[in-house]
């Protein structure tokens, strides 16, 4: 825990828990010429900060209920040498959402130069800080998805933000109460990279109109408004976005597809439209310069794929759709939420604009700079490519599922995020975030005893939660600890892991299987999800691995002995000969296997060692020779195939753990190489019918690493880089990753005497190459 000198966490009085609500602070700086000024800030629920009204950064950084990560920004090189006006927006959500949580709203900052403390919320005067209602953010408006809280719609005059560059607005200041002090976390990770990015085309311009639409699409998020779900009812709405760009049809469609003009200006007139692409799908706060000779009133639209050649704005159950009003004059705005997308439309319905410039300025994990990878193989690079930039918009703050309809902190997405954060950075900072968010609440409110959120942080106000993932868990727990060796935090663990197993105690069956488990229960997204009635054997699959870890990370031999009781009963009951089935039924009584198999419980049994190769080796050639991207299924077209998450990630581990390194390869061709080459990011699922940009698809650099370079283990702990024999199928190939300071450097390269591989390794780490065949 942190503390700061003398600041002291303030709002409106009031107003604390209103929804939605947006305030501008702020104080005036004269800089010292002794030491650094810096500033130290938190709040709830988002920020942005203004120096001189140039922007300086967003956040804060997320915590678990009742706690908030600190952030520091040195502003000494950004400080006229006079007068220093710093703004900073806050908006104060006050809704449950998997994204921000549903606390109180405040202010929590200080500014210092060496020991002078310069301002400071709780202080008066001109050490303190000013509140300000800013009325250009419409409150009133819906949600933009189940997970995420309130979309954005302003209404701006050209004098409005005059504020953050020194201009006081009298009328507007508002009285301030001091809050109850509040838990402070140091950040933990690092600041993102914040840079801008500029679409790479311009690809139509259109003609629209305004028609009736009967049929209007009206998502949960705007329907089932209430006790378990926040926000302002159809009735309270100012304004129904997604009703209003329904209601909009192109009627004459212009195909430009030219580069993006970098120093030329766009005319909008009233009723047209232009849209744009950006290289790849790209996550961040949307950016326009826009002058207008009129009052105008216009829509950015955006998805990450075109629909039919259009964008649909729903596509995600999702509004992706901001909404300015806008007098006379020039404006520089930016959304204060980051959204994700490759393609973007500018609809002007009301007066006419120029268009100066259009950007994106980007959210993404700063550390991925040092690594480095490219090879003879065009399609593995842009996987790669495509990887890399999926895991920096996913892995901020927190690992996150999808970084647009979401941005929630899922349990097993994290599982594998978190392998390839230390593949890319050379540490776990983000992970430690992660895990420590679930430790430090003391319970979590709408959820069974010993139960864990399915993502976190996040409000469960409906009481959902998928039981058995909260098992990855502890399988992420044991990684990290031979990732990191932190003992401390496996100790600190300890209390969750078992409240976790005595929660499951309750369910087992005559059999010590899991029976009947109450909430949702979710296995992979295909039809796996569909058998899952009184006894789901992937599930227990799971259970009797995360019983085996957790036995081992805590020395604890009787978790280890129930593992392989449930491993037994899986194999007696759950095995027909030929394929695991997914459940039986209890009727009558007893339990009945039913006709359920599907390709992912196949993975699910090898991988969590229910089947093994020796034993199984039929079962796993069948698998091998039969399905994948690389087959068609054929014989076997009743056993229901596998999607991206997660079976076909768990049918990489298993080429690979099995020495079919080679087919690896070519498998992660054959299943992501129309993600990378559509969008540049991969998909949740194998078809692009919801998100395209989900964290835990980063893995496939691991998969590479591992696949492609042969890299087996780096064990930063006992400092040893271990190898296996490299496969024939590249030429050349380069790669570098960051570790201890020091770099990691693999060189492969070709000649008439086969191929060649030079491993330069960091100080003090021993090298060792291992010939493995099976």
């Amino acid at each position: 825990m942190i503390k700061l000198n003398i600041a002291q966490p303030i709002w409106p009085k009031g107003r604390s828990t209103e929804k939605n609500l947006l305030i501008g602070f702020c104080a005036d700086i004269m800089k010292e010429d002794s030491a650094q000024t810096i500033l130290h800030i938190t709040a709830s629920s988002i920020y942005r900060i203004y120096l001189n009204g140039n922007y300086i950064g967003s956040g804060p950084a997320r915590s678990a209920h009742g706690y908030y990560r600190i952030d520091e920004y040195n502003l000494t090189d950004k400080l006229n040498n006079s007068h220093n006006r710093l703004a900073i927006e806050v908006v104060g959500y006050n809704v449950n959402s998997y994204y921000t949580l549903d606390q109180e709203s405040f202010l929590l900052a200080e500014v210092t130069c060496g020991n002078k403390i310069l301002n400071a919320t709780g202080l008066k005067g001109n050490e303190g800080f000013e509140a300000l209602e800013l009325p250009y953010k419409i409150q009133k408006v819906q949600r933009y998805s189940f997970q995420r809280p309130f979309v954005e719609a302003y209404q701006y005059n050209s004098n409005d933000v005059l504020w953050r560059t020194g201009q006081f607005f009298p009328n507007r200041i508002l009285s301030c109460e001091i809050l109850e002090e509040k838990n402070l976390l140091e950040r933990g990770v690092s600041y993102p990279a914040l840079e801008n990015t500029y679409p790479r085309y311009i690809i139509q311009k259109e003609h629209i109109r305004i028609k009736e639409v009967t049929n209007l699409w009206k998502d949960r998020s705007l329907l089932h408004i209430g006790e378990t779900l926040k926000g302002y009812t159809e009735d309270e709405l100012s304004l129904h976005l997604s009703d209003d760009i329904q209601k909009i049809e192109t009627i004459e469609t212009d195909s430009i597809y030219t580069k993006y003009p970098m120093d030329q200006s766009l005319n909008l007139l009233e009723n047209t439209a232009v849209m744009y692409a950006f290289e790849n799908n790209i996550t961040g706060f949307i950016g326009l310069k826009i002058k207008c000779s009129n009052k105008t009133k216009l829509y950015i639209v955006f998805d990450e794929v075109l629909s039919q050649g259009d964008i649909d704005f729903k596509r995600l159950e999702c509004v992706n759709v901001i909404q300015y009003g806008l007098e006379e004059g020039e404006y520089q705005l930016e959304t204060i939420e980051p959204y994700t997308m490759k393609y973007m439309k500018i609809i002007v319905v009301e007066g006419d604009c120029f268009i100066e410039s259009v950007y994106i300025r980007e959210l993404k994990n700063p550390d991925t700079n040092l690594a480095f990878f490219h090879c003879n193989n065009d399609a593995i690079n842009q996987i790669y490519q495509a990887g890399l930039h999926t895991f920096m918009q996913n892995a901020v703050d927190i690992y996150m599922d999808c970084p647009s309809r979401e941005r929630a902190g899922w349990l097993c997405d994290s599982y594998f995020t978190s392998r390839v954060e230390y593949d890319l950075t050379g540490n776990s900072k983000i992970e430690n975030n992660f895990i420590e968010n679930y430790l430090l609440p003391e319970t979590f409110d709408y959820l069974p005893k010993g139960m864990l959120p399915m993502c976190y942080p996040a409000d469960h106000y409906d009481s959902v939660y998928i039981p058995n993932w909260s098992l990855w868990f502890v399988l992420e727990l044991y990684e990290f600890y031979q990732r990191t060796n932190d003992k401390q935090m496996v100790e600190r663990s300890k209390v969750r892991v078992y409240q976790l197993f005595e929660y499951f105690q309750k369910y087992e069956n005559e059999y010590g299987l899991l029976e009947q488990l109450d909430g949702w229960i979710f296995v992979e997204w295909s039809k796996c999800n569909d058998f899952i009635q009184d006894v789901n054997y992937p599930t227990n699959m799971v259970y009797s691995y995360a019983l085996k870890i957790a036995g081992k990370l805590y020395q604890d031999n009787s978790l280890i002995e129930k593992s392989e009781n449930i491993k037994k009963v899986i194999l007696e009951q759950g095995f027909n000969g030929n394929f695991f089935i997914d459940n039986a039924i209890r009727l009558n009584g007893r339990l009945e296997l039913t006709n359920n198999i599907t390709e992912t419980t196949q993975y699910y049994a090898f991988y969590f060692d229910i089947a093994t190769i020796e034993k199984n080796y039929e079962l796993w050639n069948i698998l091998l020779q039969n399905f994948g991207p690389l087959n068609k299924v054929g014989t076997y077209s009743y056993i229901h195939p596998s999607n991206a998450f997660i079976g076909n990630y768990l049918r990489l581990e298993l080429l690979s753990k099995f020495y079919e390194r080679d087919r690896v390869i070519k498998e992660i061709e054959g299943y992501f190489l129309g993600m990378a080459v559509k969008v540049g990011t991969l998909w949740e699922h194998n078809e692009p019918y919801a998100s395209c940009n989900h964290g835990f698809a980063s893995h496939v650099i691991r998969c590479i690493h591992r696949d492609a370079v042969g890299i087996s283990r780096i064990d930063k702990i006992g400092k040893v880089i271990e190898m296996h024999p490299v496969n024939q199928l590249f030429t050349s190939l380069d790669l570098i990753l960051p570790i201890d300071g020091e770099q990691l450097k693999i060189h492969i390269s070709s000649d008439e005497k086969g191929v060649h591989r030079e491993v330069i390794v960091p100080k003090g780490y021993e090298l060792l190459v291992k010939n493995i065949s099976i």
